[in-house]
C-alpha cells in the first residue's frame, strides 16, 4: 500500500542520485554513506509502490515513473527555496543578494575581497553575503541551496561534481610545503616531491578533505614512495599548529591563509600546481549570481589581461 510519508531528506537523497546516476558519488557529494542514501531509495520506492531506477552498464537511469516524480519534485523544490529566499528577507537578507562561500583557510585578500568589492561597485543594487567554512560543508549548502557561488582548492574537487556544478579556475599558484626551520630540507634552495620522501605528512581526515590525501599519495607515487602520515586533523587550518617534529610537513598553496608566516618555512614544489576554483550551481537562475560570475572574470581580465590570477 502506498504511503504519504515522505520527508524532504528523502526527496533531496532521491534528486541526487537522479543528477548523478550514481548511488556512492551522490553518498559522497552528500556527506553520508553509501547503505543510507540505498536504503532512503529502497523505502522512497516502497512508499509510492513504483521503481525509480533501472540499472544499465554501471549507472542508474530514471524509469518513466522516476522521470515523472523527478520533474515535478525538482519543481516543488524551486518553490521551498523561493520560500527560503523570501524568509531571508524578514531575517535582514537581500532578494538580490549574492551568497558567497570561502574556504577557512583562504587569504581573503588574494580574491574574495577584491571581487566582492568590484561586483558592488559595478552593480550598486545588489549585495554580497559571504561566509567561510570548510570544503565539504561549502558543498553541502551549495547543494542545498544555502550559497550561490562557492571558491575552493581544485583538488578538494571531485570530477564527478561537475555533472551538477560548473567549476572555473580563478587563479593559480604552485603547490608549497610548510616545515619547521629545523628540518634539513630548510636549506634547501629547490624542493621536489622526490625529496620529502623522508618526511612525515600532516593530512586532514578523510571525512572533511577527501581529496587532499589522495593529492599527497598520488604525487609521491610519481616519485616511488608511499607518504609517511604523522597527524590526521579534522580542520585544514589546525595543519600549523600540529607542526611540530623536524620532519613533519604539510602541503598547501599561496592561497593559505597562514602562507608567509615567519615562523616556518614555506618550500614552492617544483612543476607543481593548484588551482582556486568558482563553483556555482548549473540550475542556478538567479540574475545577481550571473552578473556576479560575469563580475569575476572582468575583474580578473583587468587586472591581468589573462583570465586567471597567477601568484
Amino acid at each position: 500500500m502506498m504511503s504519504h510519508n515522505i520527508s524532504l531528506q528523502q526527496v533531496r537523497y532521491f534528486l541526487t542520485v537522479a543528477d548523478l546516476q550514481n548511488v556512492s558519488q551522490a553518498a559522497e557529494y552528500l556527506h553520508t554513506s553509501q547503505s543510507t542514501v540505498s536504503k532512503s531509495i529502497a523505502l522512497l520506492e516502497k512508499n509510492l509502490g513504483v521503481s525509480l531506477f533501472r540499472r544499465e552498464k554501471k549507472k542508474l537511469h530514471l524509469t518513466e515513473a522516476g522521470e515523472r516524480i523527478c520533474k515535478k519534485w525538482k519543481e516543488g523544490l524551486n518553490y521551498i527555496y523561493q520560500g527560503i529566499d523570501e524568509a531571508r528577507l524578514f531575517s535582514g537578507g537581500n532578494e538580490t543578494t549574492v551568497y558567497v562561500g570561502v574556504l577557512d583557510t583562504h587569504n581573503p585578500n588574494l580574491m574574495v575581497l577584491p571581487a566582492t568589492t568590484f561586483f558592488q561597485k559595478r552593480f550598486p543594487k545588489y549585495e554580497t553575503f559571504v561566509e567561510n567554512a570548510r570544503g565539504c560543508d561549502m558543498s553541502r549548502n551549495l547543494y542545498h541551496r544555502k550559497l550561490d557561488v562557492i571558491s575552493r582548492i581544485q583538488y578538494d574537487i571531485s570530477e564527478w561534481q561537475k555533472d551538477v556544478v560548473i567549476q572555473e579556475i580563478v587563479a593559480q599558484s604552485p603547490l608549497v610545503v610548510c616545515m619547521s626551520k629545523r628540518n634539513p630540507l630548510a636549506h634547501k634552495k629547490n624542493i621536489s616531491w622526490a625529496d620529502l620522501r623522508n618526511c612525515r605528512f600532516i593530512v586532514g581526515t578523510s571525512y572533511r578533505m577527501p581529496y587532499y590525501l589522495p593529492m599527497i599519495e598520488r604525487n609521491c607515487s610519481r616519485e616511488g614512495f608511499v607518504p609517511v602520515i604523522s597527524k590526521v586533523v579534522d580542520c585544514a587550518s589546525s595543519m600549523i599548529y600540529n607542526l611540530k617534529g623536524d620532519m613533519e610537513v604539510f602541503i598547501c598553496d599561496k592561497f593559505w591563509r597562514d602562507y608567509g608566516n615567519e615562523g616556518y618555512v614555506w618550500k614552492t614544489i617544483k612543476n607543481s600546481q593548484g588551482w582556486l576554483m568558482m563553483e556555482y550551481r548549473k540550475d542556478n537562475y538567479k540574475p545577481e549570481v550571473e552578473k556576479f560570475v560575469e563580475s569575476v572574470r572582468d575583474m580578473i581580465m583587468n587586472q591581468t589581461g589573462e583570465p586567471v590570477i597567477k601568484l
